[in-house]
């Protein structure tokens, strides 16, 4: 047989794959244990809960570690030392630089610059922010309260 080296790969494969499948049944059976500890604990509480009403939440994804974090916390706290209204790309240039990171990196500062963007239209929602037009098309962010 000349495909045996082939076949060992594959079942090497195969068996790996099965215990890992092994693995996550068994954290499975762990977490659909504490569901069900969780929805009794609820009923002690509360009789006429209807649990089915509860929607699942979707985890969300794990943070990118060649990005660093920026909070809606640190956004704000730009916004309030900034002199004058800045752009998300202003606010996330003054960050990066303060974290250490390369300001200079266009596609850093941009992608930082999108979820600065988020995080302030969040905000602009929950009139903490307003957004006036500025050159260029891009949006002056500005502290409503403080």
């Amino acid at each position: 047989m000349s495909d045996t080296f082939a076949i060992s790969a594959l079942v090497r494969k195969r068996a790996e794959l099965a215990g890992l499948i092994e693995h996550r049944r068994a954290e499975l059976d762990v977490m659909v244990a504490n569901l069900g500890h969780l929805d009794a604990t609820l009923r002690l509480f509360d009789p006429e809960i209807r649990l089915d009403a509860i929607r699942p939440k979707a985890p969300r994804p794990a943070a990118d570690p060649d990005r660093p974090e920026i909070t809606t916390r640190m956004v704000l706290d730009a916004l309030r030392r900034a002199g004058e209204p800045p752009s998300a790309r202003e606010i996330a240039a003054r960050l990066l630089d303060g974290m250490g990171c390369d300001a200079a990196d266009a596609k850093l500062v941009r992608g930082a610059a999108e979820s600065i963007g988020k995080a302030l239209r969040r905000q602009r929602a929950n009139d903490a922010v307003a957004c006036q037009p500025g050159q260029g098309g891009r949006g002056l962010w500005e502290l409503t309260q403080d």
